[in-house]
């Protein structure tokens, strides 16, 4: 058996098929999924950190997962209420008897820690099946918890919500 013109023909149309549906299943699907791509709001919650750890965190800082340093978006104001905040620390206070008289003590103090919330504006594809899609690559959905970091800080956070940025 000889190697013939026919041979060959076959063995490139059998190589640019597989390019071809290389290309069908990669690129289109990302053309697809950036043109359908839309601004949402993350929220989130913080537990137990120092109550000096929001005074690190600001509003227009750039959020990015900390093991991979992937861009998630930016952090907003805490609430459309609360715009100069970037988290909100709901004060909390305990009442102790000393000396017979009622003493009620505020927290956060020098030595406490405290639970925050706060949110996040990213661009991406919302799926009900897998949640928000961010770069093509990172899924978030509601109750995951993520390491993520500032310029200035590293922190764990748990996902409360996602909703379009209107």
């Amino acid at each position: 058996p000889r190697f013939g013109a026919l041979d060959f023909v076959i063995i490139l149309v059998v190589i640019i098929s597989i390019v071809g549906i290389y290309f069908r299943f990669n690129l289109v699907d990302t053309i697809t999924q950036t043109a359908n791509s839309k601004k949402y709001v993350v929220s989130f919650s913080i537990e137990n950190i120092r109550y000096t750890t929001p005074n690190y965190v600001d509003i227009g800082d750039k959020l990015y997962i900390s093991s991979s340093n992937e861009y998630l978006g930016e952090i907003l104001a805490a609430s459309d209420e609360m715009s100069n905040n970037a988290l909100s620390v709901t004060p909390s206070s305990e009442v102790f008897i000393e000396n017979g008289e009622y003493v009620e003590v505020y927290y956060p103090n020098s030595e406490s820690r405290v639970d925050a919330d706060g949110r996040f504006a990213c661009e991406g594809t919302y799926t009900d099946s897998k949640g928000l899609i961010i770069n093509n690559s990172t899924h978030i959905t509601a109750g995951q918890t993520l390491t993520v970091q500032t310029e200035l800080v590293t922190l764990v956070i748990e996902i409360i919500g996602i909703a379009p940025l209107e």
